[in-house]
């Protein structure tokens, strides 16, 4: 609760909370065969198809990622492996350029995106329409981070937040 640095606002304050459960759904994204699973040091791009086909059954999708290099390449790897996504993925993280984050947010709030590829930079403070899909790509940085991710779905009182996680290695899992 902000009310800046005056103590009458303090007192003429009223804190306003809601009693609302929240349900979260969390479904894994795991290989076929465990024993082709790494045991370190990947970035889960050999469940890209399995990725693929989320964002197709899907009107709306964040790839979560942890790093900006994890964007980039996850990114470029949709891209190339499916050339029909052109205009219709996007990725979204602090270092590209505002003209092109806030067209990225745009597009995400009128829906005209079928999946955008992001870091922590759409955890928190941007505001748009309820995203059907969340995936979170490796194991997040804490479970509050995990949480916010999650709530991004089902956005509205009363609906189940859904979230698939994607281990990157046999630990993740």
């Amino acid at each position: 609760m902000l009310l800046g640095v005056d103590e009458n606002r303090f007192r003429e304050s009223v804190l306003i909370k809601a009693n609302i459960k929240k349900d979260i759904k969390v479904q894994s994204i795991i290989p076929a065969s465990m024993d082709k699973f790494p045991w370190r040091g990947h970035l889960g791009l050999h469940l890209l198809e399995d990725v693929v086909k989320i964002i197709n059954s899907s009107r709306s999708t964040l790839i979560f990622t942890n790093t900006r290099a994890q964007c980039e390449l996850w990114f470029q790897s949709l891209m190339t492996k499916h050339p029909e996504f052109a205009g219709e993925v996007a990725m979204h993280h602090g270092s590209i350029n505002r003209e092109t984050r806030i067209w990225v947010e745009n597009a995400i709030r009128n829906e005209s995106l079928k999946a955008c590829v992001c870091t922590s930079s759409l955890d928190l403070g941007v505001d748009f329409a309820p995203v059907e899909t969340i995936i979170q790509v490796g194991g997040p940085k804490g479970v509050a981070r995990f949480l916010q991710r999650a709530g991004r779905s089902g956005h509205r009182p009363g609906e189940t937040s859904m979230i698939h996680f994607l281990p990157t290695h046999a630990l993740d899992s």
